[in-house]
């Protein structure tokens, strides 16, 4: 599991995005895992500047992936 914590006033889509092309195209270590029987979960956590918090899982890569599993789920913390 890859967690991004990122702290501000942030755009979740802008962020999702970011995760989603590290993960797939950038991140060579990620490649090599998910090609062999690793899974590699990557999600984000954001604090926002009025004290909240947003969690939300981006994408699914390796052998047992199944991107239709994630859909969107960001869902707010308490």
């Amino acid at each position: 599991r890859v967690l991004h914590v990122v702290e501000g006033d942030v755009e979740i889509e802008a962020l999702r995005r970011a995760i989603e092309l590290s993960a797939t195209r950038y991140c060579t270590v990620t490649g090599n895992l998910s090609s062999g029987v690793a899974e590699v979960r990557h999600a984000y956590l954001v604090r926002d500047g009025a004290g909240g918090e947003h969690y939300g899982e981006v994408i699914v890569t390796g052998p047992l992936e199944d991107p239709s599993a994630l859909g969107s789920r960001a869902q707010p913390q308490a």
